[in-house]
């Protein structure tokens, strides 16, 4: 059985894409992960042992880190690194030489306002990237963003779990046309009070004559500040019996709600920063079998079609407009059609028949 180390600057469970990644491969490999403790809910998974590191010292805590990161490699002797990137990274492969072999997860690019803070930071990202032979990425379109020349770069993609609770093969309303609209994900500069703006100019236009809707928003923000705006709006706008803020809730937690959902909403700003994110909430809405009304990312643009859901720009008016077309075309959407439509990017698929033989290929 080899062994897995994964190293993270995330708290082991709140980064989705390793946390599946551990829950596929769990019991095929022993998986330990030595990770930042940030204070949060422990995820439990019985096949992975996690090492927490924990230290209020920002100025020591890559040292910290580093020292309990010698404790379990001299241990374990790990067949493969893998590490999630962050920022300093590189001193893993520094300190610990070439008797390793390791892999680069890549999950994102700076997202910094900024601009020249955010290529700054996608300039440090491509130098770490040279310490490293085998580097994964979540896209082909951030790969040619960030301009990564590693030949060996192997492109591993964002995923979902198939959730097909309470489905039917067709969705089909009753004649009242009740609709249960859902945001799940980060509220950190996503502008999520514009879809409640969008929302407002429905009713005042009538909308809600022919149907009837509800919203839920799940997520959170380090900056409160994005939270208390939708807030704010929903009070504002008289909408706090159509449209509920329910902050951050777990994993399972959300996809309950989702599964209960007859539309996902994936309203990603449209910058030059987002534009090569995949978003996870796109993938677990269509593989939820629900349409989805997503903005016109590049990355959105890949996914979402006729059959799945409708394209909108990043204003409240496309986004009540948007709101209106789909619902006027709900009938003709299926939900076995709108999962084939994704079918290759379940979590299940990704892990065997992409992640596995990659980690066998690199580690043999």
């Amino acid at each position: 059985m080899k062994k897995i180390l994964i190293v993270s600057n995330n708290q082991f469970g709140y980064l989705t894409d390793t946390l599946k990644y551990c829950e596929y491969l769990g019991n095929k490999y022993k998986i330990e992960v030595i990770c930042v403790d940030n204070g949060l809910a422990k995820i439990i998974n019985e096949n992975i042992k996690v090492h927490y590191v924990k230290t209020k010292n920002k100025y020591i805590k890559r040292i910290i880190f580093l020292k309990a990161l010698k404790k379990i490699l001299g241990v374990l002797n790990p067949d493969l690194i893998f590490i999630d990137y962050f920022v300093g990274c590189s001193t893993v492969k520094l300190f610990f030489g070439n008797r390793f072999v390791y892999n680069l997860d890549i999950r994102t690019g700076s997202v910094c306002i900024n601009k020249y803070k955010r290529k700054l930071m996608n300039l440090l990202l491509k130098a770490e990237c040279r310490f490293f032979e085998n580097i994964s990425i979540i896209s082909k379109g951030l790969k040619e963003e960030l301009r990564i020349n590693n030949t060996t770069i192997h492109w591993l993609p964002l995923g979902a779990d198939l959730n097909l609770t309470n489905k039917d093969n067709s969705i089909e309303k009753s004649e009242c046309k009740n609709y249960k609209l859902i945001y799940v994900g980060t509220l950190l500069r996503r502008n999520i009070w514009e879809t409640v703006l969008g929302l407002k100019y429905f009713f005042d236009m009538n909308y809600d004559e022919t149907f009837n809707i509800s919203y839920d928003i799940i997520g959170f923000s380090n900056n409160l500040d994005d939270e208390e705006i939708i807030k704010k709006y929903i009070n504002d706008f008289g909408l706090t019996d159509i449209i509920k803020f329910h902050g951050r809730l777990n994993y399972n937690s959300a996809l309950e709600f989702i599964s209960k959902a007859d539309i996902g909403i994936s309203y990603i700003p449209i910058t030059e920063y987002f534009n090569f994110q995949p978003p996870t909430k796109t993938f677990e809405y269509l593989l939820s079998g629900i349409p989805c009304i997503a903005t016109n990312t590049f990355e959105n643009a890949q996914i979402i079609t006729k059959i799945n859901g409708v394209i909108i720009n990043d204003t409240p008016k496309d986004f009540c407009n948007g709101l209106y077309k789909l619902l006027n075309y709900y009938q003709q959407y299926k939900s076995d059609e709108i999962v084939s439509s994704v079918k290759d990017y379940t979590w299940e698929n990704i892990v065997f028949n992409n992640l596995e033989p990659y980690i066998n290929y690199i580690c043999k």
